[in-house]
């Protein structure tokens, strides 16, 4: 009998064999491609070499092929233009997240529709609001920074690296945007003064909060999170607060204001005296943040003692409790790995510490809410704006997503 391809019939019959059995251990029906990311077919069970005209036909035909397999699985396979409460537009994609690699949308078992949307682009792994449980909401706002500004184009150039991540995350092994993630209007902001700045995220945060989303911000200036804890706290109460950072942020005021970037954590720890912080990876303050820290019961570990003692992490954790917001300064990162923000400071956090240091605080805490700031896109080190994205995508995972088990 005549093979379409070089592979002989009996690697064909292999090949599928292992498909399926790939197929029954994940508990879903999984398109595997046969000779090229776009030549996908849904195996539900081995071939054999009778089916090689199949084989013929979705060589010479896998567009239409890979169509008949959506339809099969109930994945939306047509245009409908949608409209989230914020009246933000977006499409229903035609083809389905993750076609190149045989992606979960497969899976009749999710029920949610997929869009185009700034996070992630062109893999169409958002959703419309009301099936989110994540709701990302960019705050471009930088009135008050005071080194090198350039925080308020931080979210958008982020989004704008998301689309280069792969959606599955290897670690895992499964896709952290099945959670149901969609991305805000972007706050708007008329001036630089940091109240009003407050005023405004806490009223866009409000209503998402509200809604029952767990809102991850990105700023911007750190400030950003003083509305964001606020609008959280307004309906969920008291709340521990992990922060990864390399200035302490304790300053009562700084140029005549409370909400300046230099105050934010001193604001946050006002608003809820009875609130546990926890501070990791500082390497600068003043003298005034250090007896604040001490008075306010505000346990720090500063950057040269994560240098020389490995179990600072469990440590930290041991001070926080349920439930848990996330601010994350990016300049609490070591600049070598991340050099574009306003203030970077050396000695900082690494790669693998800090994703240890996620995942086990999502792992034991409900997380609430968090926000990553202080990314000051530059044209020279394109690198950090990735790997904020990866990051932002690491800490869905490790925060909200939990393996999909079959129904």
């Amino acid at each position: 009998m005549h093979c379409p391809s070089a592979l002989g019939c009996a690697d064909l019959v292999a090949h599928f064999r292992l498909a399926g059995k790939l197929a029954k251990a994940l508990h879903r029906p999984v398109c595997y491609g046969f000779a090229s990311p776009r030549w996908l077919l849904p195996m539900a069970t081995p071939w054999v070499c009778g089916a090689a005209p199949h084989v013929r036909e979705a060589l010479q035909q896998p567009g239409q092929v890979h169509r008949q397999a959506i339809a099969r699985y109930d994945v939306p396979a047509q245009r409908q233009t949608i409209k989230n409460e914020s009246d933000a537009s977006a499409e229903y994609c035609s083809r389905s997240p993750c076609d190149d690699f045989g992606g979960p949308l497969t899976d009749p078992r999710l029920a949610r529709r997929f869009v185009k949307g700034p996070f992630l682009g062109e893999e169409c792994c958002e959703v419309d609001l009301a099936q989110a449980r994540i709701a990302i909401l960019p705050c471009p706002f930088d009135g008050t920074t005071t080194y090198k500004k350039g925080a308020d184009r931080g979210p958008e150039v982020l989004l704008s690296a998301t689309p280069q991540l792969e959606p599955f995350d290897l670690e895992i092994e499964g896709y952290p945007f099945e959670v149901g993630v969609t991305t805000l209007p972007a706050v708007k902001f008329e001036n630089d003064d940091p109240a009003e700045a407050v005023r405004r995220i806490q009223a866009a945060a409000d209503h998402a909060v509200q809604g029952g989303k767990i809102v991850l911000g990105l700023g911007g200036e750190h400030s950003i999170s003083i509305g964001l804890t606020r609008a959280l706290r307004s309906h969920r109460g008291s709340f521990s607060v992990l922060q990864i950072d390399a200035h302490a942020d304790l300053r009562d005021q700084y140029e005549g204001s409370p909400f300046n970037h230099a105050c934010v954590m001193h604001t946050i720890a006002e608003d809820d005296r009875d609130a546990a912080i926890v501070s990791v990876g500082i390497r600068a303050c003043c003298e005034q943040e250090v007896l604040y820290a001490r008075e306010r019961g505000i346990h720090q570990f500063l950057g040269h003692r994560i240098a020389r003692d490995r179990g600072w992490i469990e440590e930290a954790l041991s001070r926080l409790k349920s439930p848990l917001y996330v601010t994350f300064d990016l300049d609490g990162l070591d600049p070598s790995i991340l050099p574009s923000t306003g203030t970077p400071v050396p000695g900082g956090l690494s790669w693998f510490d800090t994703l240890e240091l996620l995942q086990r605080a999502g792992s034991r805490f409900e997380v609430i809410g968090a926000d990553i700031n202080e990314l000051k896109p530059d044209p020279v080190n394109h690198h950090s704006e990735f790997l904020a994205a990866q990051l932002l995508y690491k800490m869905i995972a490790y925060f909200w997503w939990r393996p999909q088990r079959p129904q």
